[in-house]
C-alpha cells in the first residue's frame, strides 16, 4: 500500500472539500450527480477519516476546530449514504443536504482562513 505524503494528502482533502457546497445549488443535476455520487461519495470515506485529519492536524496544516468539524461532516454524510437522502432531489431540497452543505463550506472556510493565519497562505477558495 502507498502512503501519500502529506502534501498529497492536504490535496485530497481539500479537493474533496471543494466538491460539497452550496455551490452545487447552482449546478445542472448532471454536474451535481458527478461531484457528489461519481467523485465525493468515493473520496470522502478516506479525505475525511480519522488517519487523515490526525496527520493534518499534527503537520499543521489543519487545526482542532476544523479537525472536529470534518469528523462531523464525514459522520453526516455516513448517515445518509445508502438511503433515500442519497439522491440528487433530495441534495437540492432536503434540509439534511443543506446542513451538509454549509457544514462543508464552513470546514472550507477556516482551513482557508487558518492557512492564511497560521502560514501567509491564500488558497483558492471554492
Amino acid at each position: 500500500m502507498i502512503q501519500l505524503t502529506i502534501e498529497q494528502s492536504f490535496d485530497f482533502y481539500l479537493n474533496s472539500l471543494k466538491r460539497c457546497g452550496l455551490h452545487l445549488l447552482e449546478m445542472t443535476e448532471d454536474e451535481i450527480y458527478y461531484q457528489i455520487f461519481d467523485e465525493f461519495a468515493t473520496e470522502y470515506p478516506a479525505s475525511l477519516s480519522q488517519y487523515t485529519l490526525d496527520r493534518l492536524e499534527s503537520e499543521g496544516l489543519i487545526d482542532s476546530q476544523v479537525s472536529e468539524l470534518s469528523k462531523l461532516l464525514q459522520k453526516k454524510l455516513l448517515e445518509i449514504d445508502n438511503t433515500d437522502h442519497w439522491d440528487i432531489d433530495k441534495v437540492k431540497h432536503s434540509e439534511k443536504w443543506k446542513k451538509i452543505l454549509e457544514l462543508s463550506d464552513e470546514v472550507k472556510k477556516l482551513v482557508y482562513q487558518y492557512q492564511r493565519d497560521m502560514w501567509g497562505i491564500e488558497l483558492e477558495y471554492v
